[in-house]
């Protein structure tokens, strides 16, 4: 094989898990800048930092099976769930919350909270 082409598909190896990657951390930045902030403001409680669970944990969720789906509904849509621990100050100490984001096609559709006091917002 030509080094050309040896090269493309060194390029498209590191490639598409980097892409892949940083799009779970910006769907994550976004639901946390945009729901899970506000979910955490409206209780008196300050947001410090988030820590991605990973491509197979669930974090505190652990009755929810591993799956690994490309299309997921009748209609074809892409589906996919990233779970993040989000860690939050309640004026005593830090704690943390493990969050679910169900995406459909790179979209944030619904956030789904480990805590059940939290599941109220």
């Amino acid at each position: 094989m030509p080094l050309n082409v040896i090269l493309l598909i060194i390029a498209w190896i590191i490639l598409i898990p980097t892409l892949i990657i940083y799009n779970i951390k910006y769907l994550i930045y976004r639901a946390i800048k945009k729901f899970v902030k506000p979910a955490l403001e409206n209780k008196g409680l300050t947001y410090i930092n988030y820590k991605w669970c990973g491509f197979f944990s669930h974090g505190s969720f652990k009755d929810d099976p591993i799956e690994i789906t490309f299309i997921s509904s009748k209609y074809g849509n892409s589906s996919n769930s990233i779970y993040a621990d989000v860690y939050y100050d309640d004026n005593k100490s830090q704690k943390s919350i493990t969050i679910r984001i169900d995406t459909v096609f790179g979209f944030v559709k619904r956030i789904a909270y480990s805590d059940d006091s939290f599941k109220a917002l």
